[in-house]
């Protein structure tokens, strides 16, 4: 009689036990399976947001490409207009310089015939002059062509002296205006040698920084796929050793026969 006790009350234990472990066994398959849903889940909202970023940065990209362009098509429409006004000026500046060299030098030639005829009526009017008193006094006619003869050297020195100023005069004008049209020149290269150089080192700041930027997201998206997987063994190693701990407590628990 006893042994037949022991033996249903091991029975039902037995059936408990069974049943119990089919109770886990679905517990733990719905567990599973509302798990694998959620990653699933997960997956795909984290699939939907890395699309939506990357179009995000796509038509940021595409906007900034866009301003860009714009803005350095102003500005070298910009510098265009600036040459082609700074040419216009320069061109208008030498025009007016020429027609004043050549007005100036009109009043010169002007004022060097009024003085060459005023000198010629000069000299007919000596001459009468001298003839006349060449009549009068002739022992005063050697000293007289003398005085005149002085009076021509004179003159002429005069004149050759006017003259060289004049040449000299223009001669310094010319050297200027064109040490002037060197030094704008020079100018100018320099601004569009700098302007060059200002642009190379612009792009290649952004290239570094995008770079940069690139390899932060990287490093970042690495270290979280990382993360993720560590956590995942963590936790399947977790249940693994609640699942060793439980099956352990029941063997101990089991009366032995």
């Amino acid at each position: 009689m006893r042994q037949r006790n022991n033996n249903t009350r091991r029975m039902r234990q037995r059936n408990n036990n069974t049943r119990r472990m089919r109770q886990h066994n679905n517990n733990t398959r719905r567990m599973r399976q509302r798990n694998n849903t959620r990653r699933m889940r997960q997956r795909n909202n984290n699939t939907r947001r890395m699309r939506q970023r990357n179009n995000n940065t796509r038509r940021m990209r595409q906007h900034n490409n866009t301003r860009r362009m714009r803005q350095r098509n102003n500005n070298t429409r910009r510098m265009r207009q600036r040459n082609n006004t700074r040419r216009m000026r320069q061109r208008n500046n030498n025009t007016r310089r020429m027609r004043q060299r050549n007005n100036n030098t009109r009043r010169m030639r002007q004022r060097n015939n009024t003085r060459r005829m005023r000198q010629r009526n000069n000299t007919r009017r000596m001459r009468q002059r001298n003839n006349t008193r060449r009549m009068r006094q002739h022992n005063n006619t050697r000293r007289m062509r003398q005085r005149n003869n002085t009076r021509r050297m004179r003159q002429r020195n005069n004149t050759r002296r006017m003259r060289q100023r004049n040449n000299n005069t223009r001669r310094m004008r010319q050297r200027n205006n064109t040490r002037r049209m060197r030094q704008r020149n020079n100018t100018r290269r320099m601004r569009q040698r700098n302007n060059t150089r200002r642009m190379r080192q612009r792009n290649n700041n952004t290239r570094r920084m995008r770079q940069r930027n690139n390899t932060r997201r990287m490093r970042q998206r690495n270290n979280n796929t990382r993360r993720m997987r560590q956590r995942n063994n963590n936790t399947r190693r977790m249940r693994q050793r609640n699942n060793n701990t439980r099956r352990m407590r029941q063997r101990n628990n089991t009366p032995g026969e």
